[in-house]
């Protein structure tokens, strides 16, 4: 099960490593995340071996958004859920000053990899026995009765 998330890191914890039974080392961080949502959820996520690298450049406070796996197991009659991420990316921030410039923070910019339809014969959402009547509403604006 492959899920996303996107939110801000709050916590960061050290990274942990061993050896496991069969001799592999292994490597793991936890760090914690906010939703930016109306009721922020607090959600704790793990990064193993290759991926802690990915971690390093990302700081508490910072927008990311996250490609995870959710998995359940049991052990001795208790359930355990593991959120493993697999991949995780720092969001751009961008703000357009009055003077028209540029400077980093405030609200996150989306890359939406959607295409836009310009032309009407080329949008496959379009249904062909509607009609347009932002065009009738134009012509009309001088008949509104307030």
């Amino acid at each position: 099960m492959a899920l996303e998330l996107e939110g801000k890191i709050i916590q960061k914890y050290p990274e942990a490593s061993g050896v496991s039974q069969k001799g592999n080392a292994w490597r793991k961080q936890l760090f914690v995340v906010e939703t930016q949502e109306q009721y922020p959820k607090k959600v704790a996520f793990n990064v193993w071996n290759d991926n802690v690298d990915a971690l390093k450049n990302i700081s508490p406070g910072d927008v990311v958004k996250i490609n995870f796996r959710a998995e359940s197991r049991e052990f001795n009659d208790k359930w355990y859920t593991d959120l493993t991420v697999w991949k995780i990316v720092k969001v751009v921030e961008e703000v357009v000053t009055s003077q028209g410039g540029k400077t980093t923070q405030a609200e996150p910019q989306k890359v939406d990899n959607d295409t836009i339809y310009e032309d009407d014969e080329d949008n496959p959402f379009k249904d062909d026995n509607t009609t347009d009547i932002s065009k009738d509403s134009e012509e009309e604006e001088g008949d509104l009765p307030f």
